[in-house]
């Protein structure tokens, strides 16, 4: 993500398991992306306008339904993944998940929204 043309935050990286995941700071806003070391690309980004952490829970869950290509994915690549994330204010949440969805295309946005550009 910092090679995005952006000025972020420094991004920071996790592992995709609940224990890291439980770990991290409890930051309210901003951005996420899961990569993949394997394939080195971006499979999903994402962001939400309250804590990330609540957010990674809820895609790491094995009951979640909301986005059933993201949860194959994230099954497939398992250990491969790396979660990065970083805070980006409320007012800024929207430009910045485009901008990064548009630099990186990744996979499972294109999956989960078909007008996916």
């Amino acid at each position: 993500m910092s090679q995005c043309g952006l000025e972020l935050p420094p991004v920071q990286r996790i592992r995709p398991n609940y224990l890291d995941v439980e770990g991290m700071p409890d930051i309210k806003s901003g951005v996420y992306a899961f990569w993949c070391k394997e394939a080195k690309r971006y499979i999903y980004i994402g962001q939400t306008s309250s804590s990330i952490k609540k957010r990674l829970k809820q895609h790491l869950n094995p009951k979640n339904t909301f986005n059933p290509k993201l949860k194959k994915r994230i099954k497939y690549f398992g250990q491969s993944l790396e979660i990065q994330f970083t805070q980006v204010e409320k007012g800024q949440l929207n430009e910045v998940e485009k901008h990064l969805i548009k630099v990186f295309k990744p996979l499972a946005n294109r999956d989960h929204n078909p007008n996916y550009q």
